[in-house]
């Protein structure tokens, strides 16, 4: 198996570092090893091809990480992916069963060759092996440098090992072909923003979604007309629990991909491994690129959701959370309603009214599916009926695994505020709850 490490390079302003980019991977391999190697790391470390990566780095900075991605492979094995990218898919046992891995760049365009921008292999691979060794015939550094992509494809084409896979391109798909609406039909790992060739590597540490765009960033974006606007960040992550519910979890998703406003991000987190959780929440990935993204934890919790749910909080960028289960719903104007409610009150968290499931819910006498209107108060709210300010929910976390956990969230939210929570109230039912 190619070892679960994965691999970023960023050498040059660590200030511009794009950690958006970066924690959307995070995200999406829980339990694996990251690491990045930054200017510290490159003068700390012994390198094979030392004078390569410095020769590289005075024609182009693409070459010299080019250089250093190759050694680092050979070195210590696992993945290495653009860190101008952002992951939509975990990368799956299905491809760490391989001796090596790597993405055609453009069939169309550049039939034939590989792109560097993701690669994945097992330590002291002989591709890469050869690849490190000093090119014979009195070559200079600079000369090697400058071919260090163009040696890595000839010497793939020429070697004819086991294991070795290639990709489509649009397994690690380019912005302006994502724009252009390619890799609907097909897995997407990821979202490359091709920064150096777009000009906007100063930009990239401002994005937190890979639908930005330059001018967004500075605050140009264009509104849809629906509480959302294109090209700008979301203003609400919604973190899903999912536990073997495949046919509700098909309505969550596409209800949420019914909503009329464009301002949401789902991260859908399954508790414990689940091959038929990972086909089709990849199906609506396909969708809806870098709008909907899942992982799975390595074994069971069996605690109501509440330990995902927390590690959820830790890796959501937009300025509120809206938390939720695989088998809720929500009206197509739920997005809509709540983003109005943000900009009208500036709320610490916004409550809807819902329809409840239970018999005599929050000790209610009520049938099951009847009008539930919530209040900010033990009993008398659920966890899918309010959006809170991010900030406020990492603070509260959720210290209370057990049954009650979701009323002692609400009770922590307010803790963590210590002046009175500002709170909006939606008299609308926007959400069910099964």
């Amino acid at each position: 198996m190619i070892p679960k490490i994965l691999h970023f390079i960023w050498i040059g302003d660590a200030s511009l570092t794009p950690h958006a980019h970066l924690a959307s991977w995070v995200s999406a391999h829980p339990g694996w090893t990251i690491k990045l190697w930054d200017e510290a790391a490159l003068a700390a470390s012994t390198w094979r091809c030392r004078s390569q990566i410095d020769a590289a780095r005075a024609i182009d900075i693409r070459q010299a990480v080019d250089w250093m991605r190759f050694e680092i492979l050979c070195v210590e094995g696992g993945v290495v992916a653009d860190a101008d990218s952002f992951c939509v898919t975990p990368i799956g046992d299905d491809l760490l069963s391989n001796q090596a891995f790597a993405c055609w760049s453009d069939e169309t365009n550049r039939p034939g060759v590989l792109s560097t921008a993701l690669l994945g292999a097992r330590p002291k691979h002989p591709v890469l092996e050869m690849l490190l060794t000093t090119p014979k015939g009195g070559a200079t550094a600079q000369r090697a440098a400058a071919s260090a992509a163009e040696r890595f494809n000839r010497l793939w084409s020429a070697c004819d090992f086991q294991g070795l896979l290639t990709l489509p391109s649009h397994t690690f798909l380019s912005a302006r072909r994502a724009a252009a609406g390619e890799g609907a039909n097909g897995r997407v790992i990821a979202l490359h923003e091709e920064a150096t060739t777009r000009g906007i590597v100063e930009q990239l540490h401002r994005m937190r979604n890979p639908f930005e765009t330059a001018a967004s960033v500075n605050g140009q974006g264009e509104s849809d007309g629906a509480g959302g606007t294109r090209g700008q960040s979301p203003l609400i992550d919604v973190v899903c629990v999912a536990y073997k519910r495949y046919g509700p979890l098909k309505v969550l998703l596409q209800c949420l991909l019914n909503q009329t406003a464009s301002n949401w991000r789902a991260h859908v987190y399954h508790d414990g491994p689940d091959s038929s959780f990972e086909q089709i929440v990849r199906d609506f990935e396909q969708q809806a690129p870098g709008r909907i993204l899942h992982s799975n934890s390595s074994a069971r919790f069996n605690d109501y959701g509440h330990s995902l749910r927390e590690h959820g909080l830790q890796h959501v960028a937009a300025p509120y959370v809206l938390i939720t289960n695989d088998d809720n719903y929500y009206v197509p104007r739920a997005m809509e309603y709540i983003a109005e409610a943000i900009a009208a009150e500036d709320p610490d968290v916004v409550m809807f009214d819902m329809v409840h499931s239970h018999e005599n819910p929050g000790l209610r006498r009520a049938p099951s599916y009847s009008y539930f209107p919530t209040e900010y108060s033990r009993n008398n709210i659920d966890i899918g009926a309010a959006v809170v300010r991010t900030e406020l929910a990492r603070r509260a976390g959720f210290r209370d695994k057990g049954f009650a956990g979701d009323a002692t969230y609400f009770e922590d939210i307010a803790r963590a505020k210590g002046s009175p929570l500002r709170v909006a109230k939606i008299p609308r039912v926007l959400f069910v709850h099964n």
